[in-house]
Parts: C-alpha cells; structure tokens; sequence
C-alpha cells in the first residue's frame, strides 16, 4: 500500500506577524506628507512609516533619487514596500516616466500619484472632491476647515479620524485614474489611498498575529 502524502499544513507560524511591516516613502512635499503619515501611526503602532528627508528638492528625479540611495543603504525585507509619492500639478509626462519605470521592476515598489496635488488626498477625508481641480481650490476647501492651513496640518488633525480615512480611501477609489495611465494628469485623483490602505492592512495582520 503506498504511503499517504503527508497533509500540508498551511498554519501560520507564531513569528510569522512578528516582524512590523517596513513602508518607505519618498515625497514631493516636505511638511504635509510626513505630518500625515505620523497621525496615521497613531491607528497603526505596529507599522514602520519612514519619510525620508527632502532636503527641500521635490522635483521627480529627486524623489526616485531619495529611495534609491535609501534601499540600497537599508534594503527592503520580503514584505516590506517602498513608495513614491508625487503631486502631477507641475510636473510632465517625461519627467514622470521614470519613477513609473522604477516602481514596475520590483512589486514591492509603488508610485503614488496625487493630481493636482497632495492636498487633494486630505480634502477627500471631508468631501467628495469634485471640482478641486487645482491646488488653490484645494487649500481654499481646506482653510474653511481651518483657516490657518497652509502645509502643516496641525489645524486639522483632531479632524483625521479612522473613519475619515476609511471613507477618503473609498472616495479615492471611485475616482481612481486608469493603471494603465499612472501620471495622464486626470483631475481629481489620487493613488496615496493605495498606501494608506496598505498600511491599515499592515496594522490589521499584525493584530491577527497578536490576539
């Protein structure tokens, strides 16, 4: 009688959520981007968010510069990712192109694209968006809820709650820009719910790891 195949077993190891999951980010913005990525850690102390220090030049190839010394220096783990994140307001198709290039080579490195900007991720935790086609538009809505707001979001961040995340995250995605055209400059998109979705799931493992 030959032998019976052993049952596989798909039980999870007791380490295997033990590690916090690693998300590198590479940003345009040198104030606002890091300020909302610390106040999203107050809902996810199990994840590592590391912005890394713009040193004032936001330009793309600056961006892809940054992580790329930074992975090298520290490279990523297995489950860790790595983002970009940029606004299409000023930038070109071209100047673009090779962070999209660069994020396909690995499926752990992601470009997040904002258009017309970063400010326009922060509305959506308040509103649906429409018509803030521009960064002007987008700071004004903004200032209505703080008329101090600027790029520091200080002003608003009692008013960040999980469940205004959660419903900026569905928002975003009804409004989502083709994958197949990340950077077309569609008005009134933004791929940084992406991220942030990621991270939420990221803090949700590691509780299911830890009960």
């Amino acid at each position: 009688m030959a032998s019976k195949t052993p049952r596989r077993s798909f039980s999870r190891s007791s380490s295997s959520f033990s590690y916090r999951r690693r998300f590198v980010l590479s940003t345009e913005g040198r104030i606002t981007e890091p300020e909302y990525f610390r106040h999203l850690l107050e809902f996810c102390p199990h994840v590592v968010v590391e912005c890394l220090k713009t040193d004032g030049k936001s330009a793309p190839p600056y961006v892809l510069k940054r992580i790329k010394k930074s992975l090298k220096e520290t490279p990523l783990e297995r489950r860790d990712e790595a983002w970009l994140l940029v606004d299409k307001d000023k930038w070109t198709d071209d100047q673009l192109q090779p962070l999209w290039e660069w994020a396909q080579k690995d499926e752990r490195r992601n470009l997040a694209i904002s258009c017309p900007a970063f400010d326009f991720w922060l509305l959506l935790h308040f509103e649906e968006g429409s018509g803030a086609h521009s960064l002007q538009v987008c700071r004004a809505r903004l200032r209505k809820l703080d008329s101090r707001y600027d790029k520091s979001i200080a002003g608003l961040k009692g008013k960040f709650t999980l469940d205004a995340v959660k419903q900026a995250i569905e928002r975003a995605r009804n409004r989502d820009c083709p994958h197949s055209a990340p950077y077309s400059g569609t008005p009134g998109c933004t791929g940084v719910y992406r991220l942030v979705e990621r991270i939420l799931e990221a803090e949700g493992e590691w509780r299911d790891g830890h009960p």
